[in-house]
């Protein structure tokens, strides 16, 4: 079976239950990875990126302020930033 070596429904090799790409059961949280840009106009310009893995039922909206949210906790300057692109895609290749 391709994907073989990401079998790991219990979590024993991995630590977090793995599934091969798109045999995850339904419903299962699946981690992704996101990309942001914000600007403080004629200040300062920063993107950053990491992994989320969103809540059954979440949006991406719901992803993006969460993460949007979290940078204003962590960088208060930047809490009204501009942003000038997001991305959110699974982390799977």
């Amino acid at each position: 079976m391709p994907g073989h070596r990401f079998w790991d429904p219990d979590g024993t090799k991995f630590g977090v239950p793995t599934y091969p790409w798109r045999l995850a059961p339904d419903g299962l949280a699946t981690r992704h990875h996101w990309v942001i840009t914000v600007e403080l106009p004629g200040r300062a310009m920063q993107t950053l990126y990491g992994t989320y893995t969103p809540p059954t039922g979440a949006t991406r909206h719901d992803v993006f302020l969460a993460i949007k949210n979290d940078l204003a906790q962590q960088s208060p300057e930047m809490a009204r930033a501009n942003v000038a692109f997001f991305a959110l895609e699974p982390n799977a290749l």
